[in-house]
């Protein structure tokens, strides 16, 4: 059983290291950027399972150091999240105010809509824009 455990543990150390150096190659590569979810993500996944791993053997300043790298994480993809919602709900509140009939004309249903902006697809190589964290 212990064996397994050792096993577990080197392997989420692995996946843990592979996980933060492909967040840092897709950022040196631009192919997403470092204030996205995304990169965030990764990272923190890395850390969590290097963390796992340095624990297993009793590497305390490995386990501290990801641990702190743990909570960056954590506190830069609630940030994320904040800054979503609180542009979701500006989105709404725009759309409410533009497609609401005129003052004083309540029953008043056609009323143009406001336009939308087009939207075209992502091409090859392109990089998709993630939310930023703020």
């Amino acid at each position: 059983m212990k064996e397994m455990l050792s096993l577990v543990a080197e392997a989420a150390g692995w996946i843990g290291a592979l996980s933060t150096a492909a967040a840092y190659a897709l950022v040196s590569r631009r192919r997403i950027e470092p204030d996205s979810a995304a990169f965030q993500s990764l990272n923190l996944l890395g850390a969590a399972l290097l963390a796992v791993s340095a624990a297993s053997t009793g590497s305390w300043p490995s386990v501290t150091a990801n641990f702190v790298w743990i909570l960056i994480g954590v506190q830069a993809l609630v940030s994320a999240r904040r800054v979503i919602g609180a542009a979701a709900d500006h989105v709404d509140d725009c759309l409410r105010t533009r497609l609401a009939p005129a003052a004083g004309h309540a029953g008043d249903t056609e009323r143009e809509p406001a336009a939308v902006p087009a939207l075209h697809p992502v091409g090859a190589g392109e990089v998709l824009a993630a939310p930023r964290l703020g």
